[in-house]
């Protein structure tokens, strides 16, 4: 340890929406968050309080692209790769999947 530096406590769990070392914790789970934004939407999870709604699988969604994304597998929308014969019902996947043909 480097000299004038004093190890504090440790803080296993913080109540929720206290700042702990960096994070914003979860009451419910062992989740953490970098800001206060992500822990309000990770705690609608626990309420049931969601934004967006799948009308065919009543699945809820916090956030507007994670609704998107889930709507796109219901509608068979996909992305090919044009290099191989896979198939991927996520851009980020594709893009992913993608990149390991570049390296």
């Amino acid at each position: 340890m480097a000299m004038g530096l004093v190890a504090g406590p440790k803080v296993d769990h913080a109540p929720s929406g206290v700042y702990a070392p960096g994070k914003f914790c979860c009451t419910k789970c062992p989740k953490t968050f970098v800001g206060k934004d992500g822990l309000r939407r990770h705690m609608q999870q626990h309420t049931g309080r969601f934004s967006y709604w799948c009308d065919q699988c009543q699945r809820g969604f916090t956030v507007k692209c994670n609704y998107t994304g889930h709507m796109a597998k219901h509608e068979g929308r996909t992305f090919p790769c044009d290099l191989c014969d896979k198939r991927f019902q996520s851009l980020r996947g594709f893009q992913k999947h993608y990149t390991e043909h570049q390296s």
